[in-house]
């Protein structure tokens, strides 16, 4: 029976054309899609899913449509959507099916591709990284300084690129000899060979009864042969390790960000004018000197192991087409039992090599190089949720790169629960936590990572966003989500971002949940929110629209751009900041990097020196919020051991946290006479004082000073003054 053929076209009719694979496909969010019949149809049309359900037809067309979103799970897992016909009596026509592919929007098929083999990489990364040997702490001023925690994790990299080097130069030591006498097997197959070779069996009698002068006949024989399980081992090798392992090494390294500290700060004008602040200054300047230097080491070794790694991979691609193993198909997992195998003077001492590594550098990323062999294989399908889970995994190893995490002991880490189910999609488990804690036995601190939580909001309702991260800190939790969504805001305009930041980010997670923050992770590079202004700013700044929604959102919600080569370690490194020294002031004085709390009054310094009270107590009032440490106070944090400054300052208004670094996620200062400096907005109640703003200031609580004093200015009051540059002069 002939059944009409189904065609999916846009509005106007005009059907979407496959591209260069023959693909049927069109962009999120860019066009609607409707089905199309080339000829009469009693019957329904069914969009296949878990929940099948039908299609409407357009009154007096051969056009059906979707009423309502498409939702639930019928396309959003696989990035594509399949019809076909059911006929009268209610059978399904699969025959008939055809399928649509959906790209995400603001995201390329290579950047989806990308994402898959991040995924592979920073598994990658993060074993090299927690499974190296907890270092001992040092107290200040002992042992050699060290690069922070990304550039400790670079280091296992290095040591994993070593160990792997030097397999390859074993391999490749004993090529020439492996090539000149090549282990053979025998096997039996069915030809042609000569008579006095054939066995006896009544069938060649008889055959040779018949015909006398026939000298060759088919029969069983024994050939040897390439195939065998010594080099079997040996593809093994050159495919997993010497090309596919080390070129993701490769991309591991290369992709350790390069980017020097921020020194302009330390180029300024300093007020304080105290002996023990000078000194301050000095050290972190030459901190900062020796991080530079040594970075630029690190980046030499790195660059020169990329290197080795990328001539390693070519060698290995050229290996493979020798005569003898072009052929052979690479096992899944190589059989090791071989007498020959362990035996033969050219094959063993690459054994022994593999064996060796297995056991020692390489044993403890042993449970995440299956994922990177799937990846490298094309074994991985470019799925939606590909995002998702990208998502997850980019903040998860985030706390293990940046922050000196790792797994709880003897629990699995988020890596080694990845599957690659049989249609070659990835899973990650839902609703399971995956655990991080600090190296550091000084403090406490603990972080929970879920991908798909059941949560039920105030009113008892399930809520499941995508990603649910909680902060322990001494006993203090904070709670996170983020929601990951393709999305093109250009295309669908400030009311999607308004729905996106405002009933999702803000009413359904943070509000309903109790949360410290939520935030939408999306595709759209162009449109970068983070909560550092009103949102009716925002929108009126990049769209022109006026919504009215003048609450400060301080970093509590908002909208984060963050997609795969786009600057995304910067983007995460940004969060982390957020979540762990702007939203948790437990930390705000603690290095990340190297999970080191840092001294109060030493590495730890005051914009101004107080009289009354020792710096320390001023700290901690700045810390604290405390109105008596004074409008606009700094505290200037500089890391003995990997060189990071950064500065926390309480806002001119109602002393809200401000918190200075390279990278800043606060909005600068709208006055010209700040462009450039580390002057920001609050983000919780907007103050943005002049410069002239600042000195009237000055000059009205100057005069309150000298009414109520019988003499000059006290001393901690001209300290203040000087350092924060308000004196009249």
């Amino acid at each position: 029976m002939s059944y009409p053929k189904i065609s999916f076209v846009n509005l106007k009719g005009t059907p979407f054309l496959p591209d260069e694979n023959g693909i049927t496909h069109i962009r999120q969010f860019g066009e609607s899609w409707y089905v199309e019949l080339d000829k009469p149809w009693r019957g329904e049309i069914i969009l296949e899913g878990k929940s099948p359900f039908s299609l409407t037809q357009i009154p007096t067309t051969q056009r059906w449509e979707l009423q309502g979103k498409l939702k639930g799970e019928i396309a959003r897992r696989s990035g594509q959507v399949t019809v076909l016909l059911k006929d009268k009596a209610g059978k399904m026509l699969n025959e008939t099916a055809a399928t649509l592919h959906i790209y995400p929007a603001s995201i390329s098929e290579q950047q989806i591709e990308q994402a898959i083999a991040d995924i592979g990489i920073l598994a990658i990364s993060t074993a090299c990284c927690v499974q190296r040997e907890m270092p001992v702490p040092m107290g200040e001023g002992s042992g050699v300084p060290g690069l922070g925690q990304k550039w400790q994790a670079g280091n296992g990299m290095l040591v994993t690129a070593t160990a792997l080097l030097e397999l390859a130069s074993v391999v490749r030591m004993n090529w020439s000899e492996i090539e000149k006498r090549p282990l053979k097997s025998f096997v039996t197959e069915i030809g042609t060979l000569e008579v006095e070779k054939a066995g006896i069996s009544p069938r060649s009698l008889i055959e040779y009864k018949l015909n006398p002068f026939k000298r060759r006949v088919i029969g069983i024989k024994r050939t040897e042969s390439f195939q065998c399980l010594e080099n079997e081992f040996l593809c093994y090798i050159l495919d997993f390790y010497l090309r596919d392992f080390a070129k993701g090494l490769a991309v591991a390294i290369g992709s350790l960000d390069s980017r020097n500290l921020e020194n302009k700060f330390f180029e300024q004008k300093w007020h304080r004018k105290d002996e023990d602040f000078k000194e301050f200054v000095k050290a972190a300047k030459r901190r900062w000197r020796l991080f530079q230097s040594d970075r630029e080491e690190f980046k030499r070794q790195a660059k020169d192991k990329i290197s080795q790694l990328q001539d390693c991979v070519e060698w290995a691609e050229k290996a493979r087409t020798s005569q003898f193993i072009k052929d052979i198909k690479t096992p899944t997992v190589p059989q090791l039992n071989s007498l020959r195998l362990i035996e033969s003077s050219s094959y063993a001492p690459i054994l022994d090599c593999y064996l060796n590594l297995k056991g020692g550098t390489l044993e403890p990323i042993q449970k995440v190089l299956h994922l990177l062999e799937q990846i490298y294989r094309g074994e991985v399908r470019p799925t939606w949720e590909i995002y998702e889970i990208w998502c997850v995994v980019k903040l998860y190893t985030a706390f293990i790169l940046y922050a000196d995490m790792q797994p709880l002991e003897g629990e699995a880490h988020l890596f080694e629960s990845i599957e690659l189910k049989s249609d070659g999609t990835l899973e990650l488990p839902k609703n399971k936590l995956f655990s991080l804690v600090t190296r550091n036995s000084k403090f406490s601190l603990r972080v929970g990572v879920q991908y798909e939580p059941k949560l039920r909001n105030t009113k008892d309702e399930l809520r499941t966003p995508d990603i649910l991260l909680f902060v322990e800190v001494d006993g203090k939790v904070n709670k996170y989500v983020f929601d990951a969504k393709y999305r093109d805001y250009t295309q669908q305009t400030w009311e999607q971002l308004k729905k996106d930041v405002m009933d999702v980010a803000k009413n359904r997670y943070l509000q309903e949940l109790s949360l410290t923050s939520a935030f939408i992770l999306h595709t759209d590079i162009r449109k970068d929110y983070w909560g550092e202004v009103h949102f009716d700013r925002f929108v009126r700044e990049e769209f022109g629209a006026i919504i009215n929604e003048f609450d400060y959102a301080g970093h509590r919600y908002g909208a984060i751009a963050l997609i795969p080569g786009q600057d995304e370690e910067r983007q995460i490194k940004r969060i982390l900041r957020l979540l762990l020294q702007y939203h948790n002031t437990e930390l705000c004085t603690t290095c990340l990097a190297c999970s080191q709390p840092l001294k109060w009054g030493k590495n730890v310094r005051s914009s101004w020196l107080p009289d009354l009270i020792s710096e320390e107590d001023l700290i901690e009032r700045v810390i604290a919020r405390e109105k008596s440490a004074g409008n606009g106070t700094a505290l200037y944090c500089s890391c003995p051991q990997c060189g990071d400054f950064w500065v926390i300052q309480n806002c001119y208004g109602e002393h809200h946290h401000l918190l200075k670094f390279k990278d800043c996620f606060h909005r600068n200062s709208d006055h010209p006479e700040f462009k450039g400096k580390w002057m920001y907005i609050c983000p919780e109640c907007g103050s943005d004082p002049s410069l002239e703003d600042l000195r009237e200031d000055s000059r009205a609580k100057k005069m309150v000073i000298n009414d109520i004093a019988t003499s000059a200015s006290p001393k901690w009051w001209t300290d203040y003054m000087a350092a924060t540059g308000l004196n009249e002069s």
